[in-house]
């Protein structure tokens, strides 16, 4: 394929609303995670936050990236893109954010050599990402929690670190085709 040309793009999405005010919830009977999904967030920001995954996967798909692969290539690379984005600005608006629309999240993403990355930095408090990457949300006391899942299915679907306590997360996408698995490892794994 050789080399791609270099795609670049920087935002803050945000939206300066200081006079929104959200409806009141009761939220008395509810744990503290059910709470915060409670948050409701502003229509304009999610708007914003939806044009901003589209055009992060139109740029890979019309930029020649993806150019001469096949059809189911493309499809998973959209696929997990599609997961991966979502579970990221899903964190950053509930978790880090907490439905506050006049947080910022800065965004920076680069396509070079078949290689998608993408540095998000919010304006949240931080997270230990360790206790969460190693919560078990399949055992049977977490398994009707909501949350728990989303660091790990990021961390599935892409090549992902945390820094700065929780606050900024690097995530990279291989857009071009995955070599095939060694014989010895493909046979170990059957």
């Amino acid at each position: 394929m050789g080399d791609n040309p270099v795609f670049e793009h920087e935002v803050q999405i945000w939206w300066p609303m200081a006079d929104w005010k959200p409806a009141e919830i009761d939220t008395t009977d509810m744990t503290k995670s059910e709470a915060e999904k409670q948050q409701p967030i502003h229509p304009q920001l999610t708007v914003m936050v939806e044009m901003n995954k589209m055009h992060i996967l139109a740029a890979v798909e019309t930029n020649g990236h993806l150019a001469g692969h096949p059809a189911e290539h493309i499809k998973k690379i959209t696929g997990d893109l599609l997961i991966v984005l979502g579970e990221v600005f899903n964190n950053v608006l509930f978790h880090a954010h907490k439905g506050n629309p006049g947080k910022k999240l800065h965004l920076l993403w680069s396509i070079r050599n078949q290689i998608l990355q993408m540095i998000f930095k919010d304006a949240g408090e931080g997270f230990d990402v360790d206790a969460i990457l190693n919560y078990d949300s399949t055992c049977d006391a977490n398994i009707e929690i909501p949350d728990g899942r989303g660091l790990l299915l990021i961390r599935h679907f892409s090549q992902a670190e945390w820094s700065e306590g929780g606050t900024k997360i690097t995530v990279q996408k291989n857009l071009g085709m995955e070599p095939p698995p060694e014989p010895a490892a493909a046979a170990a794994a059957a």
